[in-house]
């Protein structure tokens, strides 16, 4: 999951360098990815103009991490120290919660209704 500033050197054809700033953009992507079950951008377009869709149904305090994560300036994006500063239980609840709901989903998918 590409960061911004990484999307724009692939659109410039130049030399594309992974940090931390990009890594803690890949890791708001999944955490959003996670809870929402989709991807929060669709297109090179969606990631450039940077609207992190809605986050009706998570917790605040995980709202804050992955809103922190998606900024658009890299040094505005929150670090992986305060990243394990936050109430860390709420959003492993939250996570299981979502993890469960998908394993039933396709429990219930995988069902033969014919034996």
């Amino acid at each position: 999951f590409m960061a911004p500033e990484l999307v724009q050197k692939q659109i410039k054809h130049e030399n594309i360098q992974h940090t931390v700033e990009s890594d803690v953009w890949s890791i708001g992507v999944i955490l959003f990815f996670m809870v929402k079950k989709k991807l929060p951008f669709l297109s090179v377009t969606d990631i450039l103009n940077v609207q992190v869709p809605k986050l009706n149904g998570v917790e605040y305090c995980f709202q804050k991490i992955i809103k922190n994560c998606l900024r658009y300036e890299p040094s505005a994006r929150i670090t992986l120290i305060n990243v394990s500063r936050h109430n860390t239980r709420k959003i492993v609840r939250q996570i299981r919660q979502n993890v469960d709901s998908v394993i039933q989903e396709r429990e219930i998918n995988d069902f033969d209704f014919e034996e």
